[in-house]
């Protein structure tokens, strides 16, 4: 699939957006980020949407990687800790699961010492061309 040049997440040449540099491949996929201030809910505090947006991301590009196209049908989230701005984030997204056309996945946020900030599972359905208009 291609990358959406304005999606919000990974978009080049979306000027709000987050600008992502994902990996993917066989089932998985891995992104390293820094959330700045801009990205706050709370003072130095990563806004809850914003980690819920890049595990979204994560979960779904792994099921991309595989050729599928998909879109989120559900996702359950934990906020473990609290993500402070400014400092290295990664996140990984894997698939678990094959249902027919539901993929299930899960995701994780963690820093680089390996501490968990954030848990998540997710389930995709896959989109046929054409047919979701």
């Amino acid at each position: 699939m291609k990358k959406n040049e304005m999606s919000f997440t990974l978009g080049k040449n979306n000027p709000k957006g987050l600008k992502l540099d994902i990996n993917y491949e066989n089932g998985e996929a891995w992104l390293n980020f820094v959330p700045d201030e801009t990205l706050s809910g709370w003072d130095k505090i990563v806004h809850g949407g914003i980690i819920s947006t890049v595990l979204d991301e994560v979960m779904a590009w792994s099921v991309i990687s595989t050729g599928k196209n998909v879109v989120t049908a559900e996702m359950n989230i934990r906020f473990l800790k609290p993500m402070k701005i400014d400092k290295e984030y990664s996140a990984y997204g894997k698939i678990k699961d094959v249902k027919k056309i539901i993929y299930e996945t899960e995701g994780i946020i963690k820093d680089k010492s390996g501490v968990v900030f954030a848990k998540a599972n997710a389930r995709f359905f896959l989109v046929k061309e054409g047919k979701n208009d």
